[in-house]
């Protein structure tokens, strides 16, 4: 899950609504130009193919939730899938 802030006693998560590295994986081919690009300006082939390479990470479905929720969210505000 994507890490926002943490401390000695704290931990919060959630989505930061853009485009991404995930350490430790390379992207596919053509979403690095997206990095930093917020969910809402990307393309719907590349929120989609986000999506599916974050599900078929180390940390799958459950690590990247609030991301996945996030371009789920985008995808549907547009009429798509």
């Amino acid at each position: 899950m994507t890490i926002i802030a943490s401390g000695p006693d704290m931990i919060v998560c959630g989505s930061i609504g853009h485009i991404h590295r995930v350490r430790g994986r390379r992207l596919p081919n053509g979403l690095g130009k997206y990095v930093g690009v917020p969910f809402s300006e990307c393309p719907l082939d590349v929120l989609e193919r986000f999506s599916r390479w974050l599900c078929d990470g180390p940390e799958g479905w459950c690590g990247h939730a609030f991301e996945l929720f996030d371009i789920d969210d985008e995808i549907g505000r547009r009429g798509g899938a």
